[in-house]
């Protein structure tokens, strides 16, 4: 164990950083813990300016329009949807939205294990753990879009480790449904541009043959049997 001020260093089979919650306090909240095997982790909440996600095209490979892989999740949780199921005019993209449920909460506990502080009634607890948050529950999400959970270990094997949501890989699947929403508008907004002047065609018609019949009215019963005469 190293200490520098209110930073303090462990390593034995993980290196760790903690911050004393108090200059001179014994007591610390791990900030960063960086495994010999599995992934790094950050604890408590941490602030910066902008983050810049790695999106290179010469890094990936298998890339395929995302409805795909979507398809396929549902019709792994549903199965294959039949010609009578109200689900095959429902695209995979629109499904995953309904099927998430967004909710509120607080979290339970620290992310280093502590008991959240009990704060004195009316003041307000700022912290990631004490803050209500916005979001989704991940064995929730698991179910219909698993690619977006992993544990802490970066696998998508159940067990017992913290499930966690990729929600930058969500704003995808976002962005997918808004684009066929946008795209269903526009066919609706061609159908009843469509409407509106078969209308207006059908009104126009109308409008003439009043027309004529007040014209033959007019005319009188003489042009009206002449007009018989030549339908017969």
């Amino acid at each position: 164990m190293k200490t520098s001020g209110d930073i303090v260093m462990r390593a034995d089979d993980n290196f760790a950083i903690y911050a004393k919650l108090a200059a001179g306090s014994p007591q610390v909240s791990r900030r960063l813990s960086i495994p010999t095997s599995g992934n790094a982790r950050v604890h408590g909440t941490w602030y910066a300016d902008s983050t810049i996600d790695t999106s290179d095209r010469r890094l990936k490979k298998d890339i395929v329009p995302l409805g795909i892989q979507l398809q396929k999740s549902r019709e792994l949780v549903r199965g294959i949807p039949d010609a009578h199921d109200s689900l095959k005019e429902e695209s995979a993209a629109s499904w995953v939205l309904r099927e998430l449920r967004p909710v509120s909460f607080t979290f339970k506990s620290t992310s280093d294990g502590r008991a959240a502080p009990v704060l004195p009634e009316g003041q307000r607890d700022v912290s990631a753990e004490g803050r209500l948050h916005f979001g989704f529950v991940a064995q929730e999400v698991q179910r219909v879009a698993p690619n977006l959970v992993m544990n802490d270990e970066g696998t998508k094997i159940a067990g017992s480790e913290p499930l966690s949501l990729i929600y930058q890989d969500l704003l995808a699947v976002l962005t997918l449904a808004v684009k066929e929403q946008q795209q269903q508008l526009s066919r609706q907004n061609t159908d009843v541009t469509q409407a509106q002047t078969e209308v207006t065609e059908l009104l126009d018609a109308a409008e003439a043959l009043e027309r004529l019949l007040d014209m033959v009215e007019e005319a009188g019963p003489e042009a009206m049997e002449k007009l018989r005469g030549g339908q017969s």
